[in-house]
């Protein structure tokens, strides 16, 4: 018989959450079928919720790469338009998605940027 104290896992909280021997055995059946380190399950996961991704549409005006992004960031990062711009391209009230969007701040992967 488990004991709520044995049992174990990464994001567990010694005060907050649930630490009946119920929710201890359901935790394990699901981390059995779901293990927190299986990266390529997670990134097809996250993958899935992504609906569409965006072209930078300045990017050969800017000094960096917002996929790759140098380990200092330049002395202008974030870089940044004039607000009239960027709702000229994608207006508030205009819920179309772009194939490109502005975007001057970097997205990190945590597979390659740890």
């Amino acid at each position: 018989l488990m004991r709520m104290e044995q049992y174990e896992h990464s994001d567990i909280m010694e005060d907050i959450g649930d630490k009946t021997l119920a929710y201890a055995e359901l935790r394990k059946e699901y981390d059995i079928l779901l293990p927190e380190d299986d990266k390529e399950r997670i990134q097809a996961s996250v993958d899935a919720l992504r609906l569409r991704t965006y072209g930078n549409m300045m990017e050969h005006d800017m000094p960096y790469d917002v996929h790759n992004c140098p380990e200092e960031p330049p002395a202008d990062y974030p870089y940044a338009w004039n607000v009239q711009d960027v709702l000229e391209n994608w207006g508030p009230d205009d819920t179309v998605p772009r194939t490109h969007i502005y975007q001057g701040i970097c997205t990190f992967d945590m597979a390659t940027d740890p």
